[in-house]
């Protein structure tokens, strides 16, 4: 081979015509599933399938990959919670799905990354309302054996990241937020890149049909209006505005209740002032206020705000809801085995009678609520709350005794050499100690040392400064 031959340039057509090849991504440009439908998959389930290109965990590819690119996600929150619980947020209305979002474009090339996120929505919900994020991700087990038996890749969809969709409207069946087999929540941020199986004991969350059939009409109202938004983000451009909302809103009311605010709230089951909020105010609706509406009228929450309502139009039919429109989730009721382990350790604390641990921390420890310890055993929950009490009670007395003392101890120090104890003295020495005058406890014990004092020392012994009187 000559020498030249090292330097041949194949013919590419493009070049001819003026084009050139696209620019390089750093990482895999990894095609979304099913974008621009109403199972589209969420963000966070791109990003654990993009570590699982690369065999990498997640958690890895977060910290050495989008953290260079987006480095404020560090500042709100510490690391530990970001994967298990924080990072929930990437999906919503948050600054993470925004730096995300920003993120995932630049290294993968991705144009239509925030269209795995709310971010359409920015404009006409706010980013912390409740039932807009679920706490902990749900799933569906019968979406993951379906895909399982048709041998394709397993996701996690846009829509069960919402705290309001509760069923799987294909299935009719409750989502799950714990592993039939633990009990334990999922993580946020897995360590591993496999979607579909537990976190803690790895066992498949997929199965068959589910014991936990939704037969709730509102559930089912819910998924399929959800759905529906979800479907139509790439669509909604300038009427996912609190402007647009505004406008419908008064043409609605103008229609139906004649322009009275108040009773249009009242009918559908809304906060009294929240009418005046949005139209004269600067408040934005909540997602269920949205779907209060929308389901009131009869339509959908996107046909909502695209429909034309004319003053010409008849009124619409007010439908009454049998509830309100609330974050909630029905979760299977704890196993033999968590029940009798949770019953061990409340009997255990109990007994020991310390004070040392609470109520909530047994709760939390065992992932439960407060509120189903105490139905179930209620006399063991007042043992526990009362010896808790009596345990903070007696810290809070030694804490004021401990002050008290630090405080005449100083007092009596300035006394003995003659130096007036005023409130400037007295603060710089207390925060030699590491206790601050802006104490109630301090405070009174110094009026109260400073007033003895006087009564008992005589005029012409006070030192220099004290007043007479």
């Amino acid at each position: 081979m000559i020498a030249s031959d090292l330097f041949f340039t194949p013919d590419y057509p493009g070049f001819a015509s003026g084009r050139i090849l696209p620019p390089r991504s750093r990482l895999f440009a990894l095609e979304p599933i099913a974008l621009g439908t109403p199972m589209v998959e969420g963000m966070i389930s791109y990003v654990i399938r993009l570590a699982n290109a690369y065999s990498v965990s997640p958690r890895r590819l977060i910290r050495r990959e989008i953290m260079k690119i987006a480095p404020g996600i560090e500042k709100y929150g510490r690391e530990g919670l970001l994967f298990q619980k924080d990072a929930r947020s990437i999906n919503g209305l948050h600054q993470y799905s925004k730096s995300f979002s920003a993120a995932i474009g630049t290294l993968c090339g991705l144009t239509s990354a925030r269209l795995l996120t709310l971010q359409s929505l920015d404009d006409l919900l706010p980013y912390n309302a409740a039932g807009l994020i679920a706490v902990h991700p749900r799933w569906c087990p019968v979406c993951y054996r379906e895909r399982l038996d048709f041998h394709q890749e397993t996701y996690h969809p846009l829509i069960w990241s919402f705290d309001l969709y509760r069923v799987c409207s294909r299935h009719k069946c409750t989502l799950l937020d714990r592993c039939p087999t633990c009990g334990q929540f999922q993580h946020v941020i897995p360590n591993s890149p496999i979607i579909g199986f537990c976190c803690h004991c790895g066992t498949s969350l997929a199965h068959e049909a589910s014991a936990m059939c939704a037969d709730d009409h509102i559930d089912l109202w819910l998924a399929w209006a959800i759905e529906e938004i979800v479907g139509a983000l790439p669509e909604l451009t300038g009427h996912t505005t609190r402007a647009c909302f505004v406008t419908q809103l008064n043409s609605v009311v103008q229609i139906n209740f004649g322009g009275n605010g108040r009773r249009f709230c009242n009918e559908l089951g809304l906060p009294k002032n929240a009418f005046r909020y949005w139209v004269h105010g600067n408040s934005k609706p909540t997602l269920a206020q949205w779907l209060t509406i929308a389901y009131s009228l009869n339509v959908g929450p996107v046909e909502f705000l695209k429909k034309k309502f004319t003053s010409d139009m008849s009124a619409h039919e007010v439908r009454k809801l049998d509830r309100k429109i609330k974050p909630h989730i029905r979760r299977p009721p704890p196993t033999k085995l968590q029940h009798d382990a949770v019953e061990a350790d409340l009997r255990k604390q109990a007994e020991c009678g310390d004070g040392l641990v609470s109520v909530a921390m047994i709760a939390e420890r065992h992932q439960l609520g407060r509120t189903y310890l105490w139905r179930l055993w209620p006399d063991l929950y007042a043992t526990i709350r009362d010896a808790y009490k009596a345990r903070l009670k007696s810290l809070a007395w030694e804490e004021k005794c401990r002050k008290e003392r630090i405080v005449r101890e100083i007092v009596d120090e300035f006394i003995d050499r003659g130096t007036l104890p005023t409130q400037g003295v007295l603060t710089v020495a207390l925060s030699r100690v590491r206790v601050s005058y802006a104490d109630p406890v301090v405070q009174r014990m110094h009026r109260q040392l400073l007033a003895k004092w006087k009564e008992e020392m005589p005029i012409d012994n006070r030192p220099d400064g004290c007043p007479s009187t």
